[in-house]
């Protein structure tokens, strides 16, 4: 028996082994050239990562999504894989997207408030919108005299038909409803923010509890020299609950500061120190799954479009060029962004910028590793310059570009398809359990929408 039990598990793995060997997969292609792409499998994190592939039939481009196929060893791409395709929505009496009806209605979140600013002087957008997995949070601030950081609920999980302010008794005071802010949801229990509260350039952290929708203590002052007129960020280290801030000097705003706090202080320090008669400008921070941060800015110097890492441990990495010919001044890059990390495999995001031609451009940049040129995708072309609006906000998730254009009173325009027209100014967007809500500044109210309904 024992001789019969060896041979058939010897059988097992020899027709398990076969299988693998001419089961599809999952790639992302990186490269085309010549009937040619290369592709990077889902999930390779060691060993083999890209490969040679023909492609029979598609006409694809840089982080489509495909499925391959071995043949005599070789991959070879059998089909183009749809990831969160636009549905069709109704959206103020107007039917937008594909195919597939879904109906969702243009929600108030509150009135006389703002995520977004642009006066020609102060530009920036804010980092506003939450998903707990159980209800959907959004920070504003208020446009009229004593302004306050407010954060409203949705009624329902995950389509609201309705937002409310929560504990708006203790809702911080800011110095100016058109100084930015910045929230990060940690542990989908707190929601951290920095807020300008007194003298010009001073700023402050805040704390909110989503478990009990109260405010709670907060870290003080995070420091008296950022920027009010310029997009800020903040994040914050699952490993060790550190909070990191990136924010342009009030004093010499083509700087970047990093103010951290590591469980007891504030602690300041230049991140970088940029000569140039033009501003920087900071588009975003995120983290990845190990802790890492990453900073995407414009960098006046060299009018490139750059990245740099911070390190669980502290490491900081050189800036590294995402685009070496980006646009050429401050005033015509974005006002801010928000790259939603995808963490299927090893954790990626979609960097998009303004190009010097004021093309929609992007490369997809692997996280996890101190930053490096060796981790960037292809550069591919989101939108042509006619198709994109002045100081656009820009959002973007593993299947989506989310920008602004001015046409038609203003557009939310998704993978280069109008969503949804008559907007003031795209804030953000950002998933909602399986969909992909936006927020907008429509006049002075600031109002919530799927452009793919969960």
């Amino acid at each position: 028996m024992a001789i019969i039990d060896n041979v058939m598990e010897r059988l097992e793995r020899l027709v398990d082994r076969k299988i693998e060997a001419v089961a599809p997969f999952r790639a992302i292609v990186t490269g085309v050239s010549g009937g040619m792409v290369t592709i990077k499998r889902l999930g390779v994190t060691t060993g083999e990562t890209e490969l040679r592939a023909r492609v029979v039939g598609f006409d694809l481009d840089a982080d489509d999504e495909v499925l391959c196929v071995l043949v005599n060893g070789k991959p070879v791409v059998v089909g183009e894989i749809q990831r969160n395709p636009l549905e069709q929505l109704t959206i103020g009496g107007d039917t937008v997207g594909g195919t597939e009806s879904t109906t969702t209605t243009p929600v108030t979140v509150a009135t006389n408030a703002r995520g977004w600013y642009d006066d020609g002087t102060s530009v920036w957008t804010a980092r506003c919108g939450w998903d707990t997995g159980s209800a959907i949070y959004v920070a504003l601030q208020d446009t009229g005299g004593s302004p306050k950081l407010r954060v409203y609920k949705g009624n329902a999980y995950p389509t609201p038909t309705a937002f409310s302010a929560t504990d708006d008794g203790d809702s911080p005071s800011v110095q100016n409803g058109a100084y930015p802010f910045s929230t990060w949801l940690h542990d989908d229990s707190t929601l951290h923010a920095a807020v300008f509260t007194g003298t010009t350039g001073e700023a402050d952290h805040v704390r909110f509890n989503v478990g009990t929708d109260q405010w709670t203590t907060d870290f003080g002052q995070i420091g008296t020299t950022l920027n009010v007129h310029r997009s800020l960020r903040l994040v914050v280290l699952p490993s060790n609950d550190d909070v990191v801030v990136a924010a342009q000097r009030e004093s010499d705003p083509t700087d970047i500061n990093r103010y951290v706090w590591g469980g007891a202080s504030w602690s300041a320090a230049t991140w970088f120190d940029i000569t140039s008669s033009d501003n920087a400008s900071i588009a975003d921070l995120v983290i990845d799954s190990s802790s890492n941060a990453f900073l995407f800015f414009y960098d006046p110097a060299s009018d490139a479009f750059r990245y740099s890492s911070r390190l669980a441990g502290g490491t900081l990495s050189s800036a590294v060029a995402i685009d070496t010919t980006a646009a050429t001044s401050d005033a015509a890059h974005s006002a801010g962004a928000r790259f939603t990390v995808d963490t299927t495999g090893t954790d990626t995001v979609r960097a998009a910028h303004i190009d010097s031609d004021g093309t929609l451009d992007y490369r997809t940049v692997t996280l996890e590793a101190a930053a490096n040129s060796g981790n960037l995708g292809t550069q591919s072309q989101a939108a042509t310059a006619g198709d994109v609006g002045t100081r656009t906000p820009i959002s973007t998730t593993a299947g989506q570009i989310v920008w602004w254009d001015d046409a038609n009173s203003g557009t939310i325009m998704v993978n280069g398809a109008p969503a949804l027209t008559g907007v003031t100014r795209l804030i953000e967007a950002f998933p909602v359990s399986t969909g992909l809500a936006v927020l907008y500044q429509d006049g002075s109210d600031v109002k919530f929408a799927y452009l793919i309904a969960p």
